[in-house]
């Protein structure tokens, strides 16, 4: 498959960016290992979207799917493998397992991946991502992490089940006010402050922590202490102007949804004004 832009992530960036290329009418195609909304759906509430009153991320995401299929525009549920630029032909080839695919221009809307705690891999217990324990209930959860994912995700998975969060500072900066008083406000949340992690093991069907000497026990362990940009290893040098990096991918932890929409808007506007230019 051959397309003028070729978009890999179908996260709101890589979304809005698909939107705004068909509506300038140039070719592409969206590829992604992940269902439309990234980490959209992970979201308690989204309140900051100009426009829109507060609604959970999931609904969000699920606007977003309706947006791609009213303009009949698919996603490629595909993992690309390996990523290089063409000088001969000046062009990305991109690779799956199944498929290989060749564009002009490449915007990457690749999102993030979580950090890793050694030590708290629990097979079946910890888990990285929220969106497995949403269909846990009467259950107790414990969260490891300090910003606001963790304490997103608490609202989130606290609305059936038990949660204590664990944080590793003493003060809550850089969180929002409006998110930490939903958090002190909720009774099914407890927060540890000061936490720093001695022991994490598994006693039967329940997690163990040893905090500062004290024994936490919980059904399911979450660890939300940061996420790193997911940006595909690539030598693209030799395509200088012709690649972009959208979205989260760019952001890091400073990523908003609105920020990741304007993102890519703005590579699908470059690249339009690109072509006009070499007409």
């Amino acid at each position: 498959m051959h397309r003028t832009v070729g978009i890999i992530g179908a996260g709101p960036a890589g979304i809005a960016c698909a939107i705004q290329l068909r509506h300038c009418g140039v070719d592409f195609f969206l590829v992604s290992d992940g269902p439309p909304g990234g980490q959209l759906p992970n979201a308690f509430c989204i309140e900051n979207y100009p426009g829109l009153k507060p609604m959970p991320g999931t609904v969000l995401a699920n606007r977003f799917k309706k947006h791609l299929a009213r303009l009949k525009i698919s996603v490629i549920d595909q993992h690309i493998k390996t990523i290089r630029h063409n000088r001969q032909k000046d062009r990305f080839e991109l690779h799956s397992e199944q498929d290989h695919f060749g564009c002009e221009y490449l915007v990457l809307a690749t999102g993030t991946q979580p950090r890793r705690l050694a030590g708290c891999e629990i097979d079946g217990r910890t888990f990285y991502d929220c969106r497995p324990l949403f269909r846990v209930k009467d259950r107790t959860i414990l969260i490891i992490g300090s910003g606001e994912a963790a304490l997103d995700s608490a609202l989130s998975l606290a609305r059936r089940n038990k949660v204590t969060v664990f944080v590793k500072k003493k003060n809550s900066g850089g969180v929002a006010k409006r998110l930490l008083e939903q958090v002190v406000g909720n009774r099914r949340i407890s927060i540890v402050r000061n936490s720093v992690l001695t022991k994490a093991t598994s006693k039967g069907s329940e997690v163990e922590l040893i905090v500062a000497g004290r024994r936490y026990l919980g059904h399911y362990l979450l660890v939300n202490i940061g996420r790193n940009p997911n940006v595909p290893q690539s030598d693209l040098s030799a395509g200088v102007g012709k690649w972009f990096i959208c979205g989260a991918a760019r952001t890091g932890r400073l990523g908003q949804t609105a920020m990741a929409v304007g993102d890519g808007i703005s590579a699908a506007m470059q690249i339009f004004a690109g072509k006009s230019t070499c007409r």
